[in-house]
């Protein structure tokens, strides 16, 4: 596939922005998910860990890690959050995306994989979701992958499995009216349906490994070669957010359900609470989505979680 069909046609390269030092006048372009997922930017947006280092931060919504990376990939943002499979596909297709802070971590303590489904679905494990159709919010992403993968962990044959893409915000509903035999939709999504009198099906043991980053904060390599002190200046506010999340759950479910426009407490017994990493980006919590990602053809060809971590040092 040719580089310009990665950001859908447009034969734009990524722009090269100009170097830039972190300042109060600093400027930084980020896209997120409407998902907690993103929660790490909310929190520093409303606690004020970016303005504290120096970062004024523009934020837009898109529906999918796939979407970020095409918009950063076509030079509309600076940062994004994505899952590792869409930069490896950005890698493969001649992109330089490199991640610079470590985001939402799945633990054998907070597994946050997993489906939204009815609760006459049937769906327990992987072999009753053998020819189910399930709702993603894109195709031969994470979201497939984890899927597949523990639908083949847990008895069934993943590639049995079809998917359609359906929005996060849509999930709910589609579950509920049969559109879709389940969702692959995570919080707030999850909670929001068993507050409806939906199930959740958490995947545990969670799959692809116990252990893994499912999103991070990433740019194009050569605007972190060119903005190394805005790039770090970046990390250190999301790991500063993600201590302040992780340690005030309730103050930051409030944070979500604001930014969301959620009714208030609706997130405050979460079915599938999160875990943002505090530490630096670890390759060991990278490859096992990587290599299922290549199992299901996710990706073309083999890709090192060493490539996709900016050196900022």
């Amino acid at each position: 596939m040719r580089r310009g069909a990665f950001i859908a046609g447009s034969a734009a390269a990524a722009m090269a922005v100009g170097r830039r030092v972190a300042s109060a006048e600093t400027t930084v372009r980020i896209a997120v998910q409407p998902a907690i997922v993103c929660m790490q930017a909310f929190c520093a947006l409303k606690q004020g860990m970016f303005e504290k280092h120096g970062l004024k931060v523009e934020t837009q919504v898109l529906g999918s890690g796939a979407a970020i990376a095409a918009a950063l990939a076509g030079g509309s943002i600076d940062i994004g959050a994505a899952d590792p499979i869409s930069l490896a596909n950005g890698r493969l297709h001649g992109f330089d995306f490199e991640y610079v802070a470590a985001g939402f971590e799945n633990t054998p303590q907070f597994t946050v994989v997993g489906l939204l489904t009815r609760p006459d679905s049937g769906i327990t494990d992987g072999k009753s979701l053998n020819g189910k159709t399930i709702g993603v919010n894109a195709i031969n992403t994470f979201s497939t992958v984890v899927v597949q993968a523990w639908t083949d962990q847990t008895g069934g044959d993943g590639k049995s499995v079809k998917f359609v893409e359906v929005p996060f915000p849509q999930m709910v509903q589609d579950v509920d009216t049969g559109i879709v035999a389940g969702a692959f939709a995570g919080e707030p999504f999850f909670t929001i349906g068993h507050n409806r009198g939906l199930k959740v099906v958490v995947f545990r043991p969670a799959a692809p490994a116990p252990s893994f980053m499912s999103l991070g904060w990433f740019g194009m390599g050569s605007w972190i070669a060119a903005n190394r002190t805005t790039a770090r200046a970046f990390g250190d506010s999301i790991r500063e957010a993600s201590v302040w999340a992780n340690a005030n759950r309730d103050a930051a479910a409030l944070v979500l359900e604001n930014t969301l426009k959620l009714p208030d407490n609706s997130l405050h017994n979460l079915v599938t609470p999160p875990y943002f990493s505090e530490r630096p980006l670890d390759p060991a919590l990278i490859q096992p989505i990587l290599d299922a990602a290549l199992k299901y053809g996710a990706i073309g060809n083999p890709v090192h979680a060493d490539e996709l971590i900016a050196k900022l040092t």
